[in-house]
């Protein structure tokens, strides 16, 4: 015979169950004391709005993945379900047979009692909607039925059954009145019918595994918030040919995480599978722009894991270098190699493009900004210089070049060449009548370079002298250099200045 839950006032209720394993209480509990007035019935009807119901029993079921409840394991969920005797229905009125349960008992989440996840980790559920469930004492209806549309309503019903498949209905049940201070639930909300439940994994011949291979977050991210099964994904496909289960999801990760650990390239995080630690790289916390690598941790729900760890006609979609498979059902995990890609907060539309930028004249320096277009502080570009370009993005209408790996100036503020080039060295220019420059005795020596931008270590310039200037050299930066002699050039600098 099923033991019956009981409420106290609400289904906030104690949990009285006879096997002293099972004395804990259901969470959340009150004792009502005799001079309690109870829960506020009318005002928690007043608050139940039946579209909401419909709207929840959509989200649920669109996240079950029919045909198969892959939760609903019959081995752990059904067998606790029957075995135990959860149920509050008798107590309330409702007496079809089903296990009648509140949402916070059916999620791993809220560490329940039945921890056994069939709304586990909010996959199937937001928090939000979860948390309206319970507030509004909207209890959730079970029924199990064997291949033949028989009701299973007892332990000795289901180990009769042995290999046979089960289905299972749900109904979300819900308060429309009270009578002497007792609840009514007379409103019903379907949520799932004759939905089969996960079976046997004997009956798995073939499976895939796949995983999330790639994800991409915006730069400013903290680094704990990408330690979560939402970005860990994993899920095992039944692949058994001719099987009413063929392409069904048979589970997917129960809970991911990773240690923190970034690196620089895919195959020194492939090392790191193995406990290697080379290549890695600070990607910031909050997470910078750029291109990462790291290794998660996948705990697949049991069922899962089970096939995984059998390992027969199982496939992985994945380079073998960059997974480990688990050992064991416990304290193992499904570990892979994943690329963290953190775009800008303000990316704008980018695109590849090649050239050089050179800046005006009018203004003493021009500022550059970083991957998030925030003005870089310690830096910024000399007027008439000029540098190589690899990319452009537009961000609020403003135009601006990529003038080094994460430093972009505003197109404003440069002529730009398409295709053009820097080439090494100065770029030299005859004058059609010479110069006079003068070096001041502020240096005791100016030093000479020669068109390769070479440094003479045999010859230099006295402070104090003039020299004449046929020719001028232009670095890539815009950086002017007078030409003294046939291949040595001085810079223009402090103390160097044109007489004529």
């Amino acid at each position: 015979m099923k033991k019956i839950v009981k409420l106290t006032g609400i289904t906030t209720a104690v949990l009285m169950i006879t096997a002293p394993i099972f004395t804990t209480m259901i969470d959340p509990i009150t004792t009502v004391k005799a001079d309690d007035p109870g829960p506020d019935y009318q005002a928690i009807i007043d608050n139940i709005d039946p579209t909401k119901l419909q709207s929840i029993a959509d989200e649920i079921k669109a996240n079950i993945q029919e045909p198969a409840f892959r939760n609903f394991d019959k081995d752990s969920v059904v067998f606790n379900l029957l075995g135990y005797g959860f149920d509050m229905g008798p107590v309330i009125g409702i007496t079809d047979g089903g296990s009648v349960l509140p949402y916070s008992q059916l999620s791993s989440n809220v560490g329940g009692l039945l921890d056994t996840g069939i709304f586990e980790n909010g996959q199937h559920l937001s928090e939000a909607d979860g948390k309206y469930l319970d507030d509004n004492i909207v209890l959730f209806d079970m029924k199990i039925y064997d291949a033949n549309g028989t009701q299973i309503t007892t332990l000795d019903n289901l180990n009769a059954l042995q290999d046979s498949d089960l289905k299972v209905d749900i109904d979300m049940k819900y308060m429309t009145g009270y009578v002497d201070n007792k609840p009514i639930f007379d409103g019903s909300i379907p949520v799932i019918k004759d939905t089969k439940v996960s079976y046997n994994t004997s009956k798995v011949a073939t499976s895939k595994l796949e995983y999330q291979k790639d994800i991409t977050v915006k730069a400013g991210t903290a680094a704990s918030d990408i330690r979560s099964s939402d970005y860990g994904n994993a899920k095992l496909i039944d692949t058994t040919a001719g099987s009413d289960m063929e392409n069904t999801t048979i589970g997917s990760t129960r809970t991911a995480t990773s240690d923190g650990m970034f690196f620089s390239d895919e195959a020194s995080a492939e090392q790191h599978l193995n406990g290697s630690t080379t290549g890695q790289v600070d990607a910031g916390d909050p997470l910078l722009a750029g291109t990462y690598y790291r290794v998660v941790n996948a705990n697949l729900i049991g069922l899962a894991m089970g096939v995984i760890v059998d390992g027969d006609g199982l496939t992985v979609d994945g380079d073998a270098v960059q997974y480990k498979l688990p050992t064991s059902n416990a304290g193992s995990t499904f570990d892979f190699v994943q690329k963290v890609t953190v775009t800008p907060k303000n990316s704008g539309n980018t695109d590849t493009t090649s050239g050089i930028a050179t800046t005006h004249n009018d203004k003493i320096n021009y500022s550059l900004y970083n991957d998030n277009n925030e003005k870089v502080d310690n830096r910024a570009l000399a007027p008439v210089s000029s540098w190589k370009v690899d990319k452009a993005r537009t961000i609020n209408g403003v135009k601006q070049y990529r003038v080094s790996t994460h430093e972009w100036v505003n197109a404003s503020d440069v002529d730009f060449v398409s295709g053009g080039s820097i080439s090494d060295g100065l770029t030299i220019k005859k004058l059609d009548t010479a110069k006079e420059i003068s070096l001041s005795t502020d240096h005791n020596i100016y030093n000479l370079e020669n068109s390769k931008q070479e440094v003479s270590t045999t010859r230099a310039l006295a402070g104090g002298t003039n020299w004449l200037v046929d020719k001028i050299g232009t670095d890539s930066h815009g950086g002017i250099y007078y030409g003294v002699s046939t291949d040595e050039f001085v810079k223009a600098s402090d103390g160097v200045s044109v007489v004529k």
